[in-house]
Formats: structure tokens, C-alpha cells, sequence
């Protein structure tokens, strides 16, 4: 759903693309969000988690790297 849209969407900052599932001070900014002369104000805060490794394979001199990216949801803190 987000992965289609453009990363500046008609002449407009990336801040009016957030989704909202995962901004964590959608509340505080909401208000801004819905005036365009706000959006270069707005920094969109995502929780999240990333850990590059670079493995070996066992047998051979080849390897490769695995990334992981998450992001938390502010609609669910628990899950």
C-alpha cells in the first residue's frame, strides 16, 4: 500500500505519505498535518528495529548478508 506511492507525491514533502499506523506522534501532529505550509515542520517518529549480519556459509568461502527491518505499529503496542 505505501511501497506504490511515489516518495514525494505531487510536489509534497514525504510527511503527507506517513501512514498514521505507524507514526507515534500522530497524535501530537495531527493538527499540522492538515495545513501543507505545516509539512517541512512535521518530523513523522517511527519505532522500529534493524540489525544488519554478514554470514559465512559452513562450507564454502561464500556468504551473505541478512537484514532484518520491523516497525511497530502505535494501534498495537503489544503484539
Amino acid at each position: 500500500r505505501q511501497e506504490s506511492l511515489p516518495f514525494e507525491k505531487k510536489g509534497l514533502p514525504s510527511t503527507s505519505n506517513v501512514n498514521p499506523d505507524f507514526m507515534w506522534n500522530y497524535v501530537m501532529c495531527q493538527d499540522f498535518l492538515h495545513n501543507e505550509n505545516m509539512y517541512e515542520f512535521i518530523l513523522p517518529v517511527v519505532q522500529g528495529f534493524v540489525e544488519i549480519r554478514s554470514e559465512l556459509l559452513l562450507y564454502g568461502r561464500s556468504g551473505f548478508d541478512l537484514i532484518v527491518l520491523t516497525r511497530r505499529s502505535r494501534m498495537r503496542v503489544g503484539t
